[in-house]
């Protein structure tokens, strides 16, 4: 497994997809620049995508992965406490874990949908029905 380049290709991309969400931009709420998602909106597709990244990297620990996410989500938003102009707020916890998990989920998803594929290539090339 250690000598696989995927396993370390899919190690960066989702430890970089993390460090992006974070340090993208470190400015007070105010300050930063806004889309049209709002902010629930805007964590709500970075920590789907986390949780996407990581669930399809490592598909043998998404459990003890989504575990470990809202654990880590939880200590980001308690530390906001001691950060200056930053707020910890419950709903953020909520959105950002809740969304971690769905793209865990998705992860699974799509594993398994992948797996039908591969158990039945016939499916997957049969031409229009005559």
């Amino acid at each position: 497994m250690l000598s696989d380049p995927n396993v370390h290709f899919d190690t960066f991309l989702c430890l970089a997809t993390r460090g992006r969400r974070y340090f993208r931009d470190p400015r007070s709420p105010g300050l930063r620049p806004h889309s049209d998602l709002g902010q629930d909106g805007e964590h709500a597709l970075a920590f789907i995508l986390v949780g996407l990244a990581f669930g399809l990297a490592y598909p043998r620990r998404r459990l003890l992965g989504a575990g470990a996410a809202v654990v880590l989500i939880g200590l980001l938003e308690l530390m906001q406490f001691w950060a200056p102009g930053r707020h910890a707020r419950l709903e953020d916890f909520l959105v950002d874990a809740l969304t971690a998990c769905l793209g865990f989920a998705l992860a699974a998803v799509t594993d398994w949908v992948m797996s039908r594929f591969r158990a039945n290539p016939s499916a997957a090339s049969e031409g229009p029905a005559e």
